[in-house]
């Protein structure tokens, strides 16, 4: 059977509409939890408080003793993380991967709750309570990470 023959043609569309079908499937439901996640943050209700440099900065509080930008990690680990293939088509941990959505300003901000300069001028590293949680590295159930 040669490349060319019907049959081999025919065998090769059918692999790639498979493909194209999963890949279909795949974008859908990272699209739906973008968009799950997107609702997520939009219910978090921010605040206005002075800083020492006496002008305004925006914090948020998402509950008694939760940050916003823990409600925000929860909500992106419980949402676009853990679609299904995300471990096989990623494999990221959580600051690799709100890095490759949303570009380093907005990570270095999820990450630590620093804004980009601040966090250039001041931190040696990220918030410790994100370095020392695993889960924010490998969210998904029965994965357990060194990192």
């Amino acid at each position: 059977m040669s490349r060319t023959d019907p049959e081999t043609i025919a065998a090769l569309f059918e692999e790639a509409e498979r493909a194209l079908a999963e890949e279909r499937t795949r974008t859908d439901e990272e699209r739906q939890a973008m968009e799950a996640f997107a609702a997520a943050v939009r219910n978090i209700s921010p605040t206005v408080a002075p800083t020492r440099e006496s002008h305004q900065a925006l914090q948020v509080r998402a509950g008694s003793n939760t940050t916003a930008f823990d409600s925000i990690r929860a909500a992106y680990r419980s949402t676009f993380m853990a679609v299904a293939h995300y471990e096989e088509d990623y494999d990221e941990t959580y600051v690799e991967s709100i890095t490759e959505e949303f570009g380093p300003d907005v990570a270095v901000l999820l990450a630590t709750g620093m804004e980009f300069t601040e966090f250039e001028e001041n931190a040696p590293g990220l918030d410790p309570g994100v370095e020392s949680d695993n889960s924010l590295y490998k969210p998904l159930s029965g994965h357990t990470s060194n990192q």
